[in-house]
C-alpha cells in the first residue's frame, strides 16, 4: 500500500483508503495562513496526491477524504476532486477506477462504507460521492431501517425493472409490479406487452418471491391509488418504492412534436412523482424510495432534449422529497445509470440515433456508448444497476438525499 494512506476497507475487487488529516489547524481565514504552514500544505497535497497514484491495480479504489468543515478543508477537498477525475481518466483504459468519497461534516464512515460494500464492482469512475460541496448533503435517518418485505417496482415489465424485481425476489420479498404493458405512439420502439409482464411475475415466483401485478400507465394516480388500497400487501406497509418507470424519446429540439415532449416529461418526471405520492400512504417510518434517473439527468447530451429535462428533474425531485419526508422517517435516494442492455437501447431506431441515419446498428451504438465511458466497457447489466439500488438502501443507519451516477465514467467523460 502506497505509504500515508491507511486501508479502511479492501476487498478482492475493490477498497476504500483514507489520507491523512490536515497537517494544519482548520480555519476560514485563509489569509492568516503563515508561510510554514503553506509549505507544509503544499508538501501534504502534493506527497497523498502522489501515493493516491501508486495505489496498487484494483479494479475500483474509494479516495476517503475528511469531511470538509471550514475553508481551508473545503479547499482540500476540491483538489482531492480534481485530483480523483485526472486519475481516473489516465486509469480509466486500464479497467480501473478511482472516485472519491467526502462524508458529510455531521456524520461518520460506517454507512457511506456500506454503501460501497454493496456496489458492484467497476461500475462507475471519476465521482465524488457524500457531501457535494453545493447540493444538500445526504443526511442519515432517526428512524431505523424496516427489512424490505413489500416492495413497489414501476415499469416491472422488462429491462431494468425486471432485474430489480428479481433482485428482490431473491431476497424473499413480496412485489407489486406496475406496468403501461401497452404501446404509445409517441416512443420510437416496441413498449413492453402485458405477456412480458406475466413473464416477470413468473421470474418473481420462480426466484422466490411473491407477486401481485398491476397493469396501468404510472401516471395515472388515481388508478394506482385505489390499485393500492385493495393490495393487502401495501396496506401493511411498503417498504421500498422503486420509480423505474420511463421512456426514451430523442429528436432535435426542431424536430419533436408536442406529444412527444409531453410523454417524455410526464412519463420520467411527474411519473415518480405520481407514483411516491399514490404511495405515500403505505410509507411508514424507516422506508425507502429510489427514484431512477439517467446520466442525461446531470448533464446535457445533443438530441435528447425532452429526456435530459425529465432526468434532470428527476434528480431534484428525489432530493427535495428527501428533505420533505425526512421528518417522517423515510428515505428518498436517486440512482443514474448510463446506457443499460435493455430494450430502451436495443432497437432500431436507438441504432439510427447513434449512426447519425438510417441503417444503424448495434454495433454503432456500442461504439458511441464506449467513445463517452472511461472505462472499457459500453453497457451496464440491468443485474448492475438493480445492485447498485440495493446498495442504496442498504446502509445502517439510513442514508436520505444520497444519489449515485452508475456511469462506467460517462458523467466525466
Amino acid at each position: 500500500m502506497a505509504e500515508d494512506l491507511t486501508v479502511v476497507w479492501e476487498s478482492a475487487a475493490q477498497g476504500a483508503v483514507t489520507v491523512p488529516p490536515l497537517p494544519v489547524q482548520d480555519r476560514d481565514d485563509l489569509l492568516t495562513l503563515r508561510p510554514d504552514e503553506m509549505e507544509q500544505l503544499t508538501q501534504y497535497l502534493c506527497a497523498t496526491g502522489r501515493n493516491i497514484g501508486r495505489l496498487p491495480p484494483k479494479p475500483v479504489w474509494w479516495v476517503v477524504t475528511q469531511a470538509p468543515r471550514g475553508a481551508l478543508s473545503r479547499l482540500v477537498v476540491r483538489c482531492w476532486i480534481g485530483l480523483c477525475r485526472s486519475w481516473a481518466f489516465e486509469w480509466g483504459w486500464e479497467g480501473r477506477a478511482l472516485n472519491a468519497l467526502v462524508p458529510p461534516a455531521d456524520g461518520g464512515l460506517g454507512p457511506w462504507l456500506g454503501l460501497l460494500q454493496g456496489l458492484p464492482p467497476g461500475v462507475t469512475t471519476g465521482q465524488v460521492l457524500g457531501a457535494s460541496l453545493g447540493l444538500p448533503e445526504p443526511r442519515s435517518l432517526l428512524a431505523p431501517p424496516r427489512p424490505v418485505r413489500t416492495v413497489l417496482v414501476t415499469g416491472a415489465a422488462r429491462g431494468q425493472g425486471r432485474a430489480h424485481a428479481y433482485y428482490w425476489a431473491e431476497r424473499g420479498s413480496h412485489l407489486i409490479l406496475v406496468d403501461r404493458a401497452r404501446p404509445l405512439a409517441t416512443v420510437p420502439y416496441p413498449l413492453a406487452s402485458e405477456a412480458d409482464l406475466a413473464a416477470t411475475a413468473d421470474g418473481v415466483r420462480a426466484r422466490g418471491g411473491t407477486v401481485e401485478v398491476v397493469t396501468l400507465d404510472a401516471r395515472e394516480r388515481a388508478h394506482l391509488e385505489q390499485a393500492l388500497a385493495a393490495s393487502r400487501a401495501a396496506r401493511e406497509g411498503i417498504d421500498l418504492v422503486i420509480a423505474n418507470a420511463g421512456v426514451f424519446v430523442f429528436g432535435s429540439y426542431r424536430q419533436l412534436s408536442w406529444a412527444q415532449w409531453y410523454d417524455a416529461v410526464s412519463i420520467n418526471l411527474m411519473g415518480p412523482w405520481t407514483t411516491l405520492a399514490a404511495a405515500r400512504p403505505y410509507l411508514p417510518a424507516g422506508s425507502r424510495a429510489v427514484i431512477i434517473g439517467s446520466t442525461a439527468g446531470l448533464r446535457g447530451i445533443a438530441h435528447l432534449g425532452a429526456y435530459a429535462l425529465a432526468k434532470h428533474g428527476a434528480v431534484a425531485l428525489a432530493l427535495a422529497l428527501s428533505q420533505e419526508l425526512e421528518a417522517a422517517g423515510i428515505g428518498v435516494a436517486w440512482l443514474s445509470p448510463t446506457g443499460v442492455d435493455t430494450p430502451l437501447l436495443g432497437n432500431q431506431a436507438a441504432y439510427d440515433l447513434f449512426a447519425g441515419g438510417a441503417g444503424g446498428t448495434r454495433q454503432h451504438l456500442l461504439d458511441g456508448l464506449q467513445a463517452q465511458h472511461l472505462l472499457p466497457r459500453a453497457l451496464l447489466d440491468p443485474a448492475e444497476v438493480a445492485g447498485a439500488t440495493g446498495a442504496l438502501v442498504a446502509e445502517v443507519p439510513p442514508l436520505t438525499g444520497v444519489g449515485i451516477a452508475v456511469d462506467l465514467g460517462f458523467v466525466h467523460g
